[in-house]
């Protein structure tokens, strides 16, 4: 909050000053830092992510409950309204009534960055799904997009974090599937990047439905 307070102001003022009538140039230092103040804000959020998936992992046993699916995707999908609107993506979902056994707030860390990565990596006009397909051992929870996908040779790269495989959008900053993985590993779900019957990429999770038991094929 100490910081998110201070970014907010600085992006505020900046606002206010492209509403102005000023000159090309130093209308277009204002979006700049308008944009700057974006990602940095982008980036705290990343980073508190991380530390707080961090921190159930260092504390043990976190506390898991069944969690609906639905009610963490429609609070994801608010969270991410504004950037679904500018990018100009359509974001569609199928999950049923299904319920994982997990933590909650770490379920919607790793929704939102999934969603996330999704959204930015697609097209203006794209499509996002997310889809959930329940089996007898674990639940399968399936983000596609319809972007360019990631060469199946760096799949295992993009798990590292701030490693953006070379792409350029501004927005990215290379922490969203490392932060997904520390929450794959605190459930003992498995993760796999595959193509997506959209085009692009496919980031499918499997958890387990008994707490304690690792999903099937987890190594």
């Amino acid at each position: 909050h100490e910081m998110r307070t201070p970014l907010a102001g600085v992006r505020a003022q900046a606002q206010l000053l492209t509403q102005e009538d000023l000159p090309p140039e130093p209308k277009e230092s204002a979006l700049a830092l308008m944009k700057g103040v974006d990602r940095a804000s982008h980036i705290l959020d990343q980073l508190l992510d991380l530390a707080r998936v961090e921190a159930l992992a260092i504390a043990g046993e976190p506390e898991f409950k069944q969690v609906r699916i639905t009610d963490v995707y429609q609070d994801v999908l608010h969270d991410l309204a504004l950037r679904i609107r500018r990018r100009q993506v359509s974001v569609t979902a199928r999950l049923g009534d299904e319920q994982l056994h997990c933590h909650g707030f770490a379920l919607s860390v790793l929704l939102r960055n999934l969603l996330a990565n999704a959204i930015l990596y697609s097209p203006a006009g794209g499509r996002v799904e997310l889809v959930v397909i329940p089996g007898e051992q674990d639940v399968m929870l399936a983000v596609d997009d319809s972007g360019q996908g990631i060469p199946e040779a760096e799949r295992e790269r993009a798990f590292e974090r701030f490693n953006r495989l070379g792409r350029s959008q501004a927005d990215g900053v290379g922490l969203g599937l490392s932060i997904v993985l520390m929450v794959v590993e605190l459930h003992r779900a498995r993760i796999q990047l595959t193509s997506s019957p959209l085009g692009g990429l496919r980031a499918q999770v499997h958890f387990p439905r008994e707490r304690g038991a690792p999903a099937a094929g987890y190594a």
